[in-house]
């Protein structure tokens, strides 16, 4: 996902010289989704740190060659970022002070209790994660800001010419008209002024491009559902996108208004649509589909709000060559593209970009090469005293509840995390894995059962439909759930999930995971 924040597992380090603790509460911690380096002595803990500088350092105060809050200044002195929990074998008050004299956030006695364990990596995890996501949005924030500049300067640049640019357009379109309507119906002229006037015609839609970027084009924003823009858009766009690609739309009767140009969200679907077609030369499927959304944070996960956000989502998914993490990352920058010199300007997706920002909106990019696009366009509901909810697909906070064991696998850190918590706050006990390699291992090792597998359908390495099949083998009672980015039509389309798989497509609200969860325990075989 492209506007989704990504980030490791906790890396945590346990330096101790018993054998015996350091595997235990290693083990403990990889089988709830952290990622713990030991070490016997001080000396090779600074080594591990010196390499991959740890989140977490759980250090016995009694070690070999050096005193723990000795090895602890000297992690600082290495990572100011690198917090300390300090592990003693007597709870005096001393070794506290003096733990947190040396920066210790927290320290544990031994024997360690395990809860108590899980809980200081969690709040450890949630600290790290937090600065890891505000230097992320601030990285994102200077990538936009780049992009940025880079329209300004296209849209003083386009502003400059437009107004000359155009007056020769019309002059153009106007004599040539004028010679074709003069001109007999069997001239061969005729078909050479008409190449003129398509011509001039593709420069004019150049130019609404150019004057989007630049913000000099008049906006006329007003109420408008979707609904009506696409049902008015079919036709045109199945001759656009041609024959050998299958459209399909699918949209919600009760969906809410948006306020936004109604030209330029046709010239969004219309950029939007010739991309996917020529993603897929070779033909495939195109699915166009407009509904209520309603999520606890914003698309971008750059801020959340108690109340929550009311969107209309415009989502296009095709089953064409999708793109890796390189290409996604610059496919908003003005002048960039893929495509052969005569086929493309580059302007297309900033052009979409620029007008879903003017807009007030957010738009979030699914691909994955070989796996097809989605786009998702986020634009804030227009919602008052009049406005239909039932599209919102509200949840009652009881009506996800359980306490069966869920094994949760998600590569995005800040999905997992929100789902894991999300999930226990609902009362399930939640086991989380980063991949889906070793979401197959917790299921190997885990001695109890569980009940649901939640799984993101593309991870790295194993993808989600392989993680079920592989458990499914040695639990064939676990019910999964299929977690995406993409529709369901489009994981379906192209094989990544059979027919009536449980499925919940991304983003989605707290709520609406838990009662898809309950859902999917509840299903009959």
């Amino acid at each position: 996902m492209q506007c989704a924040l990504a980030t490791e597992p906790l890396p945590i380090l346990v330096v101790d010289d018993d054998n015996a603790i350091i595997r235990t509460l290693a083990d403990i911690l990889r089988l709830h989704g952290y990622a713990p380096s030991v070490a016997a002595t001080g000396e090779e803990g600074l080594n591990i740190a010196r390499r991959h500088s740890p989140a977490l350092a759980i250090l016995d105060l009694r070690l070999p060659d050096m005193n723990g809050l000795e090895l602890a200044a000297r992690l600082h002195q290495l990572s100011q970022l690198t917090e300390v929990v300090v592990l003693t074998g007597n709870a005096s008050v001393e070794s506290a002070i003096g733990a947190l004299r040396e920066h210790s956030v927290d320290y544990l006695v031994k024997p360690v209790n395990v809860d108590r364990l899980l809980q200081v990596a969690s709040l450890a995890s949630e600290r790290w994660h937090l600065r890891q996501t505000q230097e992320q949005l601030r990285d994102s924030d200077e990538r936009f800001r780049r992009i940025a500049q880079r329209m300004d300067a296209v849209g003083r640049l386009a502003s400059g010419i437009s107004h000359d640019f155009k007056n020769m357009l019309s002059a153009i379109t106007g004599f040539s008209e004028s010679v074709h309507s003069n001109l007999p119906a069997n001239d061969p002229l005729r078909g050479e002024v008409e190449e003129i006037l398509k011509a001039a015609g593709k420069a004019e839609g150049l130019t609404r491009q150019l004057l989007a970027l630049s913000k000099e084009q008049v906006l006329q924003p007003q109420n408008v559902r979707l609904n009506d823009v696409i049902m008015d858009m079919e036709r045109m766009l199945g001759h656009l996108i041609g024959k050998n690609v299958e459209l399909r739309v699918r949209t919600d009767p009760d969906l809410a208004q948006v306020k936004i140009d109604p030209g330029q969200v046709e010239q969004v679907i219309v950029n939007l649509c010739m991309n996917a077609r020529d993603a897929m030369p070779a033909g495939g499927r195109l699915t166009i589909e407009a509904r209520n959304v309603e999520l606890d944070q914003s698309p971008s996960q750059a801020h959340a709000s108690d109340a929550p956000f009311q969107y209309v989502m415009l989502a296009l998914s095709d089953t064409g060559e999708g793109m890796d993490a390189e290409t996604k990352a610059r496919i908003f920058e003005p002048f960039f593209t893929t495509k052969a010199p005569d086929k493309g300007t580059g302007l297309g997706l900033a052009t979409v970009y620029g007008v879903v920002k003017q807009s007030g909106g957010e738009i979030c990019v699914y691909s994955e090469k070989g796996r097809g696009t989605t786009f998702k366009i986020f634009l804030p509901a227009v919602v008052d005293a009049t406005t239909h909810l039932g599209g919102w697909g509200r949840v009652d906070s009881g009506s996800g509840t359980g306490s069966e064991t869920i094994l949760l696998a998600e590569d995005e850190p800040a999905i997992r995390r929100l789902a894991k918590r999300t999930l226990e706050r609902f009362g399930y006990t939640v086991l989380t894995a980063s991949n889906g390699r070793e979401a197959v291992e917790i299921a190997r090792t885990y001695e109890g059962t569980i009940h649901l597998l939640v799984t993101d359908l593309m991870m790295p390495g194993l993808n989600g439909t392989e993680v079920a099949r592989t458990i499914r083998r040695s639990r064939p009672r676990v019910r999964v759930l299929f977690l995406s980015g993409h529709s369901d039509a489009t994981v379906v389309y192209d094989g990544r999930m059979e027919q009536g798989s449980a499925f919940l497509e991304k983003p989605f609200a707290s709520g609406a995971l838990a009662r898809k969860a309950r859902e999917t325990l509840d299903r009959e075989n």
